[in-house]
C-alpha cells in the first residue's frame, strides 16, 4: 500500500534571500558554480560575441518547473551588470506549477516596488525587467513562433501591416533541462519540492527527505 504523501505549502521565490539554499546558488559570484557552468554548457559567450550591441541575448527556458535554471543564468548577468543585454522568458506546460511561477512573478513585482530595503527593491527590479514567463507546451509556444515569424515575413513582402507576435522575442537560445534525470540508485530521497513535482507530473516512487 502507498504511503500519502504530505508536504508543507511550496511557493516560487524569484528574488530568494541569500541565507535560502537557492539564494545561496544564486548569489555566488564568479566561483566557477554552477550559474557559470550552465551558460557555458550554453554557449552564451560564444552568442553574446556575434550578436549586435545593445540587442539583448533572448533565452527561452522551455521546462521552466520552478524556475531553478531560470535564477542561476539571470544571477551571472545580474553579478556581472549585464541585466539588460538578457531576456529570459519561461515556459511551463503543467497548470498547476505554471500558477505557482505566475504567483511568484506577481509577488516579484511587488518587492520591485515596495521592499523594505533599497538593495532588494533593485534586485527584484533588475529581475523583473529581464524575466517573462507563459503557461503552455514549449512545442507550441516555438510552433506559433514560427508561424508568426512566417507571417511577418510575408507580410513585409506583400506591403501588409505586420502583427506582433505574442511570444516576447525570437529566441538565441532555447533550454530544455529535463526535470527528473534517471538516477543509479533509486532509493536515493528526493527533496520536498521535488516531490511535489514528481507528484503532479506523474513520476513514479517521490518520498521527500523527512520519510
Amino acid at each position: 500500500k502507498k504511503q500519502k504523501l504530505v508536504l508543507d505549502p511550496v511557493f516560487v521565490d524569484l528574488c530568494p534571500p541569500s541565507d535560502t539554499p537557492l539564494g545561496y546558488r544564486v548569489n555566488k559570484k564568479g566561483d566557477g558554480g554552477g550559474g557559470e557552468l550552465l551558460l557555458k554548457a550554453l554557449g552564451v559567450k560564444k552568442i553574446l560575441a556575434e550578436k549586435e550591441q545593445n540587442n539583448p541575448l533572448v533565452i527561452y527556458d522551455l521546462t521552466a518547473g520552478l524556475a531553478r535554471d531560470s535564477l542561476v543564468i539571470l544571477s551571472s548577468f545580474l553579478a556581472n551588470n549585464d541585466d539588460m543585454t538578457l531576456r529570459l522568458h519561461m515556459v511551463e506546460r503543467d497548470p498547476i506549477v505554471g500558477l505557482l511561477l505566475m504567483d511568484a512573478m506577481r509577488r516579484l513585482n511587488l518587492l520591485s516596488g515596495g521592499a523594505r530595503t533599497i538593495d532588494a527593491s533593485n534586485t527584484a527590479r533588475q529581475i523583473s525587467q529581464c524575466l517573462s514567463m507563459e503557461k503552455g507546451d514549449g512545442v507550441s509556444v516555438l510552433n506559433r513562433l514560427m508561424s508568426n515569424t512566417s507571417s511577418n515575413s510575408a507580410g513585409r513582402r506583400s506591403g501588409t501591416p505586420v502583427a506582433l507576435s505574442s511570444v516576447p522575442s525570437p529566441p538565441d537560445i532555447c533550454l530544455l533541462h529535463p526535470m527528473f534525470p534517471p538516477r543509479k540508485k533509486k532509493s536515493s530521497a528526493v527533496k520536498k519540492d521535488m516531490a511535489m513535482l514528481h507528484s503532479l507530473l506523474g513520476t513514479a516512487d517521490a518520498k521527500p527527505n523527512n520519510q
